[in-house]
């Protein structure tokens, strides 16, 4: 097999880039339907090409892993593989911290962390993390956000059907401060041509790039009306103080949520409902993510690459919602 990079060496490079955000991509602009109302479902198709990092492999993924992709959609496993003999790489950094110079290893998660202690600073701010709350009908129209099915069964759980509750509103967001990225390989690096002809699987991949920051979604449904309701999630947003008619509609309010930071290796996934357990989850929250001075160490999201032809491996699932019809 011909390898398509010219180079002598692998090299992975460690790039930072100004907190590109993605975030509040819930397009459902409707809450719970009027008695008069019809209600229809809609069928969507989500590509994943960046998959979200889990609690169970959040410390088993880096770049230079190499893993057996079965499966499909949102219910795709990666299996080990390590029936190869490990070829070292070239290690550089695009954040050269007192010019430290390139190193040969061969890579895994120990030495990964301690490059990324070693040579990058993490400068995040999460207060302004949630606003620009979006209404819906159905909560599943945010499957595409958890590319894991069990990770969002888990957090699904903690949601109550749309049919009971009046309003339902969510944010989303994802900001990531570095990316570590790995050059395609050359025959001499990662493993060699005769392993991967030895493995024929053409889902045979390596972790091309991996993410680090942090990415949250947070979910309110309430019997409180969705403009008065947005009043007060501003206020929250802008760290400002409740009146006592503000507070009395977070007592008819449940609050779910979902974050993930590169400076823990498990998210933050929990429910409150009532003012005083709203309050106290959504300020435990932003103080969850907001940790500019621990050590990241764990992706948020990361890219394959298959080892066959070295194309981008992705694949899709279909999920289902409920909208008002128009």
């Amino acid at each position: 097999m011909t390898r398509y990079l010219p180079y002598v060496f692998l090299a992975f490079s460690l790039c930072v880039f100004g907190c590109s955000k993605s975030e509040n991509k819930i397009d459902i602009p409707k809450t719970k339907p009027e008695p008069e109302q019809n209600v229809k479902k809609v069928k969507s198709e989500y590509k994943i090409t960046s998959f979200a990092v889990v609690d169970r492999d959040a410390d088993q993924l880096y770049p230079g892993k190499i893993v057996k992709m079965q499966g499909e959609g949102d219910e795709i496993q990666k299996i080990d593989f390590n029936d190869y003999k490990k070829l070292p790489v070239i290690i550089s950094s695009a954040l050269k911290i007192q010019d430290k110079p390139s190193y040969k290893d061969i890579p895994d998660f120990m030495k990964i962390e301690t490059y990324l202690l070693n040579n990058t600073r993490f400068d995040g701010d999460a207060s302004a993390s949630f606003s620009g709350w979006n209404a819906m009908l159905d909560h599943h129209a945010l499957s595409w956000y958890f590319t894991d099915k069990q990770e969002r069964s888990r957090f699904f759980k903690l949601l109550a059907d749309y049919k009971t509750v009046k309003t339902t509103m969510a944010t989303t967001n994802e900001v990531k401060n570095f990316d570590f990225t790995m050059d395609l390989p050359d025959k001499d690096a990662l493993i060699s041509e005769e392993d991967i002809r030895k493995a024929n699987d053409e889902n045979l991949c390596y972790v091309s790039a991996a993410y680090y920051g942090r990415r949250s979604v947070m979910l309110v449904q309430s019997e409180a009306e969705e403009k008065e309701l947005r009043a007060v999630l501003k206020k929250l947003a802008d760290r400002e103080s409740l009146s006592a008619a503000e507070g009395k509609l977070l007592d008819v309010t449940s609050l779910a949520v979902y974050a993930r930071t590169s400076a823990q290796k498990d998210a933050l996934m929990e429910k409150a409902s009532g003012k005083n357990k709203i309050l106290a989850l959504y300020n435990k929250t932003v103080e969850f993510l907001d940790q500019k001075y621990a050590n990241h160490i764990y992706p948020i999201s990361y890219h394959l690459r298959k080892l066959s032809d070295f194309s981008g491996f992705y694949t899709s699932f279909d999920y289902e919602y409920d909208v008002i019809e128009e």
